[in-house]
């Protein structure tokens, strides 16, 4: 075995292990103390620069030394060439595949995620923009803002009906509160003038008792559709106040047209000529009308809410009643006075 080993060996064990090796021969005269003999695998209990084994002959006498040496150090290091340029390798890496992916898939769930928590914040719904470099995101961008757009119509609609009254079809009692509020915030800022007029049918418990609910009901929508066409102005809302009684608020600028309104609208029901066996007034359906019609503003009026001006109304109502009905009593307040109009 001595004998077959040669130089080419050597290199080839130095391949194959990746550390610097080598194989002498020894001097068979010679002792050599203090080196481990090769007698099995070794065992290393600590890292050194270099280790050495001597291997013995048939005879127990060493014949070769065999050494494996670290040419730098005992621990290879972190900071080298070949680290330093993995290190930036990784980062140029990361940094072009992080990046695109922050602006083409983060970014846009980030949005989606704004407009979400804005929509839940203001009550409100809200579309996302489209612009996106992926498709697929495209798509659900356009999914999302056509959702949005069908329960916004859902939305109108539901809102419509809460604002009509749902036998006539003309604005109910919220749509008057709304309304008269706005009209009277604006009149206080010296914006045109303000009335509201109360409209009810005379004798209606005594049709509705004689003809039934039925035709009551058909009663109350012919006279709602007829009073609606007469309140086609600016300004004008007719709502249901209830029942078999109307209201209709006025904000213009003349007090003559809102007088020549209530005119209009008595003299239409007189002329649909709906039978009423227990009327007052030749057999037909009349209503009465009462109103209370503000000029413009002025501090004389500070305290004056709309709720108090519908009062108003409803008081002239019950004196055209108690005055045999199918008539108007109107209020007409200036400043510091007021005077009654027949």
């Amino acid at each position: 075995m001595v004998r077959a080993i040669n130089s080419e060996l050597t290199e080839e064990i130095q391949q194959l292990s990746l550390v610097n090796f080598s194989l002498d021969m020894l001097d068979t005269t010679k002792e050599y103390d203090g080196i481990e003999t090769f007698d099995a695998v070794p065992y290393i209990d600590s890292l050194a620069q270099k280790h050495m084994w001597l291997l013995n002959d048939v005879f127990g006498i060493p014949a070769l030394k065999i050494s494996v040496t670290h040419d730098k150090s005992l621990s290879p290091s972190l900071f080298t060439p070949e680290s330093a340029v993995l290190f930036f390798t990784l980062v140029f890496v990361s940094l072009g595949t992080i990046i695109p992916i922050s602006i083409m898939i983060l970014k846009p769930l980030r949005t989606a995620n704004k407009v979400l928590k804005k929509m839940i914040d203001s009550g409100k719904l809200i579309k996302m923009k489209t612009g996106w470099h992926i498709d697929e995101i495209v798509k659900l961008s356009l999914s999302f803002n056509q959702v949005v757009e069908k329960l916004e119509r859902h939305q109108n609609y539901l809102e419509s009906l809460s604002y009509k009254d749902p036998l006539t079809g003309v604005a109910n009692r919220r749509s008057l509160e709304v309304f008269a509020q706005r009209a009277h915030e604006q009149w206080s800022e010296g914006k045109g003038l303000i009335g509201f007029l109360m409209v009810d049918i005379d004798n209606f418990k005594a049709y509705n008792d004689t003809l039934g609910h039925l035709a009551g009901d058909k009663a109350i929508l012919t006279i709602a559709q007829t009073l609606l066409l007469e309140c086609r102005r600016r300004g004008e809302l007719l709502t249901r106040y209830g029942g078999e009684e109307f209201c209709v608020v006025i904000h213009g600028d003349n007090i003559a047209q809102m007088e020549l309104l209530s005119k209009r609208m008595l003299k239409q029901v007189w002329e649909l000529n709906l039978y009423h066996p227990e009327a007052s007034h030749g057999k037909r359906v009349t209503v009465s009308i009462g109103g209370a019609l503000y000029e413009r503003y002025s501090p004389s009026f500070s305290d004056m809410t709309w709720e108090m001006m519908v009062g108003q109304a409803d008081a002239k109502l019950y004196e055209a009643k108690m005055s045999g009905r199918n008539q108007i009593k109107l209020e007409y307040a200036k400043e510091q006075q007021l005077k009654l109009v027949k």
